[in-house]
């Protein structure tokens, strides 16, 4: 009797499962794996960013990737977080709002970029194109990247500020 009971306890658990059936994907999953964007389409998506212009080539990319995965995701308020691994670089990409353009799907975000203790910050807007890639469409900088500040001195424009503005005066 004692083995009948135990082979019951056994049994019992196992009645209610069953081999797991096929689901079936709504209409809005993807079946097949995302393939990593290529560094171009990368770099291009991520060059609306304002205070990223300031990265070489090699950290813009591992910003923009890190952009990409945050807006991919979709997490409000969730900063995501990436690091240079030759120079003192390092930032945050942290969705902030949801909103719906003419049928587009954006989001505004804030970006924050340190460099070697200089900390960028702005925020913008990034939508998503027909391919499904995140474009940043808008972004201002709470601080200004072109422009060297002191108060003591007053304010001194930036050699690439001066560069850039220099093909408007004669």
């Amino acid at each position: 009797m004692k083995a009948l009971i135990s082979i019951l306890f056994l049994i019992l658990p196992l009645i209610g499962c069953s081999l797991s059936q096929e689901q079936t994907c709504p209409e809005n999953c993807i079946k097949t794996p995302q393939t990593p964007l290529p560094a171009n389409v990368l770099y291009e998506a991520y060059s609306g960013s304002v205070i990223a212009c300031t990265l070489s080539m090699r950290e813009r990319l591992i910003a923009a990737y890190n952009a990409q995965r945050a807006l991919k995701d979709g997490q409000i308020n969730l900063p995501y977080y990436w690091e240079s691994t030759l120079w003192p670089f390092s930032g945050t990409f942290e969705i902030t709002a949801f909103q719906q353009e003419t049928n587009t799907s954006c989001v505004k975000y804030q970006q924050k970029i340190d460099i070697d203790g200089a900390i960028l910050t702005a925020n913008g807007l990034a939508c998503q194109d027909t391919y499904n890639v995140w474009r940043i469409v808008n972004e201002i900088p709470e601080t200004n990247a072109w422009i060297d500040t002191d108060p003591h001195s007053g304010f001194k424009a930036s050699p690439d500020l001066k560069l850039r503005l220099s093909r408007f005066i004669e």
